[in-house]
């Protein structure tokens, strides 16, 4: 799976250094905007689209089950 971060355009910028600063950058494929509508499964702290898995935050505390749900979501994306 391709890691997406989606972030207004004028935020961009932001993301790109706080995320390259702390060496995750490496991990991401690209920094789409929401009008680029790209099709997956996003880990938002809203439920706002179909295969979202919701959460208060992202940290080494959650990540293993942040990882289990995006997995499991995957495998019901499959097989639609």
């Amino acid at each position: 799976m391709d890691v997406l971060i989606e972030a207004q355009k004028e935020q961009r910028d932001h993301y790109y250094k706080t995320l390259k600063k702390k060496g995750y950058y490496d991990c991401v494929s690209a920094i789409i905007s929401p009008e680029d509508r790209e099709a997956g499964i996003r880990i938002d702290t809203e439920y706002n689209y179909p295969l979202t898995v919701v959460t208060d935050s992202i940290c080494c505390t959650n990540a293993m089950s942040l990882i289990m749900q995006v997995k499991a979501l995957g495998y019901i994306e499959d097989s639609i």
